[in-house]
């Protein structure tokens, strides 16, 4: 089997964006946003995640896609009893099964959370050793405003934004999770890995896509190309979840309220728009020049 391919960015947007246009390639099959890993066991994620949960759904979608090849109310109702009949199942042989029934396709898990939670990229790591991981980054101004944006659409009234506002910080939206990415990428092949700015897989997807099927020695004829920038910026199908819808509009590009902040929201000095105290770090800043910001 093809080793898989994990994406790894704190952004869901990017990682939406990502998941979707890879998902495109013939000989690529790329899951929805499963959470997978963010448990030991099949048991304790379904404890974790509400039965109606996006993620839940997703799961229970990907897996009825690569049994029966489509994703019935019975085939997913057959997934689920399965599953319920495993609960000591690890989540790590579960995605072993899904890379053997997805065979001869290469798998790919891209979910954004996974780099918010200590262990998770350590435990994944270990489990696959010849995996290929992907690291999108998106400039850490831009990913926080788009990170409050989220917080107020997802709050009902203005108390809940004050309140939701008061635990962003840029340490815990950008910089925490990049460098557990990067900690945790320190023991891996330089030819299992690769860096893109999320930037530039929105604006120059041919190229960035080119670098990426020339990376994993997938077929790199026109048609396959073409396959994979047909699905930029395509809504979720059933059992999926494409992410924010803030950062991308369905031709995967900014919103325009953000649009049109794009150069002020590409700076590294000056406070973040909802604190005037808040303001980047020299950890950051550094960080961010580092990935070429």
């Amino acid at each position: 089997m093809r080793a898989p391919l994990f994406v790894l960015t704190p952004n869901g947007s990017i990682c939406g964006a990502a998941r979707a246009m890879l998902g495109g390639h013939p000989e690529l099959f790329s899951l929805p946003e499963t959470n997978l890993f963010l448990a030991d066991t099949c048991q304790t994620l379904q404890q974790l995640q509400a039965p109606d949960h996006g993620s839940a759904i997703a799961l229970l979608g990907a897996l009825a896609e690569l049994a029966f090849l489509q994703q019935t109310e019975a085939d997913i109702e057959l997934v689920e009893g399965w599953l319920d009949d495993h609960p000591d199942l690890s989540t790590t042989d579960l995605f072993k099964d899904m890379q053997a029934l997805a065979h001869p396709r290469q798998l790919v898990e891209a979910s954004a959370l996974y780099v918010h939670v200590d262990g998770i990229l350590e435990r994944i790591t270990d489990a696959f050793p010849q995996a290929y991981y992907l690291h999108l980054s998106m400039h850490p101004r831009l990913s926080c405003e788009l990170a409050y944006q989220t917080s107020r659409v997802a709050a009902n009234d203005m108390s809940v934004v004050t309140q939701s506002a008061v635990t962003l910080c840029p340490d815990a939206i950008w910089f925490r999770p990049h460098m557990r990415i990067l900690d945790s990428m320190a023991s891996v092949p330089p030819v299992q890995k690769m860096f893109l700015r999320g930037e530039e897989l929105l604006s120059r997807p041919e190229r960035s896509l080119a670098m990426v099927r020339d990376w994993l020695g997938i077929r790199a004829d026109g048609a396959a190309l073409a396959s994979m920038l047909s699905k930029q910026g395509s809504s979720p199908g059933r059992g999926t979840s494409s992410g924010s819808s803030l950062a991308v509009d369905s031709q995967s590009r900014l919103t325009p309220e953000l649009e049109s902040l794009q150069d002020e929201l590409m700076e590294l000095d000056g406070p973040l728009s909802w604190d005037p105290d808040l303001v980047f770090d020299d950890r950051l800043k550094q960080l961010a020049q580092f990935l070429g910001y």
